[in-house]
């Protein structure tokens, strides 16, 4: 039996996106919007703990790998409906991948909570221009994204030593196998 790579084929193309140019979109948003950047170290574990993984976790079990105050991203494979579209191939249809963004801000940073919503648009301008920008190289392999970008970001709550909202993010691609 061979295994077929249907939704880890999308996962991975949005994973090797978000550590291309992630950053840097976000240092600019930041930057345009006047708020505090923050890094997402894709490479793995750092001195804050893991703040990018590739596991649909609630926020609470997040943050029980991280330390206090940590922003960090998750990134999994949502959705995946096969709708026949060639045949006699194994999977022709639709994948979603899923993400969020969780933004820590302090109790003794609050004050900047004054401009809470730019915190959010800088990181939906990052995503937006990360996938949907020219730079993006997350076709090929059998993936294709349509460009449906959908997000949508929570209230901030209080959480352990500040606040925090998250930003909810979905593609949508075309995957034939």
């Amino acid at each position: 039996m061979i295994s077929v790579e249907v939704s880890r084929a999308a996962r991975l193309a949005v994973a090797a996106d978000l550590t291309a140019f992630f950053q840097a979109n976000l240092t600019q948003a930041s930057t345009d919007f006047g708020v505090p950047g923050f890094t997402i170290n894709f490479a793995g574990e750092s001195d804050q703990g893991i703040a990018f993984v590739q596991a649909k976790l609630t926020r609470e079990d997040l943050f029980k790998l991280l330390k206090p105050q940590t922003t960090c991203m998750a990134l999994w494979s949502d959705e995946l409906e096969d709708q026949n579209w060639q045949h006699p191939n194994i999977f022709s249809g639709s994948v979603t991948v899923a993400g969020e963004v969780h933004r820590w801000v302090l109790v003794d940073q609050l004050a900047d909570l004054a401009n809470g919503e730019d915190y959010l648009d800088a990181i939906k301008t990052a995503l937006i221009e990360t996938f949907n920008g020219p730079a993006s190289e997350i076709n090929g392999g059998g993936v294709w994204y349509n460009h449906a970008l959908r997000i949508e970001n929570t209230e901030w709550t209080w959480f352990k030593d500040g606040v925090v909202a998250t930003v909810h993010f979905q593609l949508l691609f075309e995957v034939t196998t």
